[in-house]
């Protein structure tokens, strides 16, 4: 009886044994489809179709898993001196849409279009090799590169020595854009009718050929400037940069985020600066900067505020038996400021670039009044009436006091040329003035 029961045991246990890990995970989580164009499971060709897994040698399959914590698994199966092996992967979901949903997304628009995704880039390495081609990712330090020859180059990060982005003119789409928008602006000067007469009126077909050749021409100027801008070379070193810093550099410049040294950068700003007593004020701040190094850069700062009208007051300048004059005072203020001003960022992020910026700036109190001086002269013993005169004037004074401008911030990368940027400035002096100010800037060509 015993030995029944113990190979009744036995053939439990095989059977349990024998299930397959399929069955047994999906009591735990379900599968996820991580892109359309690979379905539930990823075979060996479309793993070798969109370079998955490259350190998996005789894959055969994989699978995603969704499990309850919100975690994904990836169950890789693959052979080993023809063992058949099962291995699993724990990930984050943002580990999974970055390095395989997007992966895939990129390989499969390349595949649907014929026309890789990524700035096209030159490679040159320590050993003297030239790769020309779209840089479309970058996997456990290594590169890809698409080529002319529809092959994907992997280079190891570490053997890099120099990436340059290679830009061409384009000409033809702002010239279609050109067109485009003069005949909009030809179809808005016909709809405007004709100008009552007058010394300069036109009519209705007069003003819509001034406003299409006006607006062409802005068009063909404006595609010059963009295209002096596009059209360069830029040079990324990285022979002498550490393995992290090399990481992050390309990618910045996969992403489009990448910021050349020796560069210029003219930015403009909405302000609010709080003066004691005075309370708020809004104003403008505009920056010219230079970069020697990618993530530093001395800046030149000019801003100001608005007028801010303060409380009017009369004052009495006589008052005897034969006048009386009084004064009627509109005074108002403006503040404005220049100086220079040294910027760190931080090198840790791809889009988000967190900074610190220290100098000096001349602040300058610029104070008009508006006086109204009303004269009563009294006449009332000669003609029974008194005199009344009026006049008015203004009187400019100006202060200025030397600070110290400390500011913190962050500056998020819209594209490689236009930055949206947010700080908070204090001016360090008797007394001390917050500011707040949020901007765009636009860098201006790449010497590389």
């Amino acid at each position: 009886m015993s030995a029944k029961i113990f190979l009744g045991m036995l053939f439990l246990a095989q059977c349990l044994l024998g299930l397959p890990q399929k069955a047994v995970a999906q009591q735990s989580g379900k599968i996820v489809i991580v892109h359309p164009a690979v379905g539930e499971t990823i075979t060996r060709d479309e793993r070798d179709q969109y370079g998955l897994f490259p350190e998996i040698k005789g894959f055969q399959a994989a699978v995603f898993w969704q499990m309850p914590d919100s975690t994904y698994r990836i169950r890789i199966t693959y052979f080993e001196n023809g063992i058949k092996r099962i291995l699993t992967k724990v990930l984050s979901r943002e580990e999974v849409m970055r390095n395989y949903h997007d992966r895939i997304e990129r390989m499969a628009a390349l595949k649907d279009s014929g026309k890789p995704a990524g700035p096209e880039v030159s490679l040159h390495t320590k050993q003297g090799d030239i790769f020309t081609g779209r840089l479309i990712g970058m996997e456990n330090d290594s590169v890809q590169c698409y080529l002319p020859e529809k092959e994907v180059q992997k280079v190891d990060i570490g053997d890099l020595e120099t990436l340059t982005l290679v830009h061409h003119p384009s000409w033809k789409k702002m010239i279609y854009l050109s067109f485009a928008a003069a005949g909009i602006a030809g179809i808005i000067g016909l709809a405007s009718g004709d100008d009552p007469p007058g010394w300069f009126s036109m009519t209705a077909e007069e003003k819509a050929l001034v406003a299409s050749v006006s607006t062409f021409t802005l068009g063909l100027v404006s595609s010059a400037f963009y295209n002096s801008i596009k059209a360069v070379d830029v040079k990324v070193p990285l022979n002498e940069q550490s393995l992290e810093l090399k990481r992050l550099l390309v990618k910045r410049v996969i992403k489009g985020t990448y910021r050349a040294p020796k560069t210029l950068a003219a930015s403009c700003y909405g302000s609010v600066l709080h003066i004691p007593e005075e309370g708020f004020m809004p104003g403008f701040e505009g920056r010219l900067s230079y970069s020697p190094k990618p993530l530093a850069s001395i800046d030149f700062v000019y801003g100001k505020t608005s007028w801010k009208e303060e409380k009017s007051y009369t004052r009495v300048v006589q008052d005897d038996i034969y006048a009386f004059e009084k004064d009627l005072v509109k005074p108002k203020t403006q503040w404005y400021y220049w100086g220079f001003n040294v910027t760190l960022s931080s090198p840790r992020s791809v889009k988000y670039l967190p900074f610190l910026s220290w100098g000096f700036v001349l602040m300058n109190r610029s104070t008009v009044e508006h006086i109204t001086t009303t004269r009563i002269t009294h006449n009332y013993l000669l003609t029974g009436e008194d005199k009344e005169d009026r006049s008015e004037y203004q009187i400019s004074s100006k202060e200025i006091w030397a600070m110290l401008n400390l500011s913190a911030g962050v500056q998020i990368s819209l594209s490689r040329y236009i930055h949206l940027e947010t700080s908070l400035n204090v001016l360090f002096g008797l007394p001390s003035y917050p500011m707040i100010k949020l901007g765009i800037q636009l860098r201006l060509p790449e010497e590389g």
